[in-house]
């Protein structure tokens, strides 16, 4: 079965770390890929919300320094 996911697309890596906790072997092939391509937008979703919080914090931090060297405090 991983070998037939793997050709959907998805890495061996990938594959086994996302049904760890599932049982693969028991689900069939395309509800494996539906299951995988839905982990996979979770793992996106989670990405991009850390990606806006670090750039949030980055520009507070930017600012802070900004008003630091300007103010003096």
């Amino acid at each position: 079965m991983i070998k037939r996911v793997q050709a959907a697309g998805f890495t061996i890596r990938e594959t086994k770390f996302i049904l760890k906790e599932e049982d693969g072997n028991k689900l069939e092939l395309s509800r494996a890929i539906e299951f995988l391509r839905k982990k996979m937008k979770e793992m996106d979703l989670r990405k991009r919300e850390w990606e806006h919080t670090i750039n949030h914090i980055c520009s507070c931090l930017f600012r802070q320094t900004i008003c630091v060297l300007v103010v003096g405090f």
